[in-house]
């Protein structure tokens, strides 16, 4: 519990850390609510002794699980969206670091080498994330109507 000379107040281990992101929707909003719960636990006496505990964070009943594409992604960005193209290029690399990551992992557990060399080829060649035009994709141009075709 909270209370005495030796614990910290739980406003203060609430705020004292980046704010969690509150999104209006119940998945996110679990998400957000298991951060602030885990931020409460990490500072109670219990916790101290048994960090172990909380590594692998929580889980609650009924929650969406990791989840992953099955074929490569193609992100839209719009021109009309300055600074889309630039997080979309970093999602990008993100995702081409994880598949590289993988394969090295694969490759020290002893998997076959051209598994591995499987995997960073698809990263590389294929793409893992593709990145595309909106207006090319959907041949027009956004308005405040929605997108206009190239012949309007």
């Amino acid at each position: 519990h909270f209370c005495g000379a030796e614990h910290v107040g739980a406003a203060q281990v609430i705020f004292d850390e980046p704010p969690v992101t509150w999104v209006r929707m119940r998945h996110f909003q679990l998400e957000a609510l298991k951060q602030l719960t885990l931020r409460l636990l990490r500072a109670l006496p219990y916790y101290a002794t048994r960090r172990s505990l909380l590594d692998k964070g929580l889980r609650v009943p009924g929650e969406v699980g990791p989840c992953s594409f099955t074929s490569p992604v193609t992100l839209l960005t719009s021109e009309a969206n300055p600074g889309a193209h630039q997080l979309a290029s970093e999602v990008k690399a993100a995702a081409e670091r994880v598949v590289s990551s993988l394969s090295a992992t694969l490759a020290q557990q002893g998997h076959s080498a051209s598994m591995s060399r499987s995997m960073t080829r698809h990263a590389s060649v294929t793409g893992v994330v593709r990145l595309q035009s909106a207006e090319a994709a959907l041949g027009g141009a956004p308005t405040a109507e929605g997108w206009s075709s190239p012949s309007a």
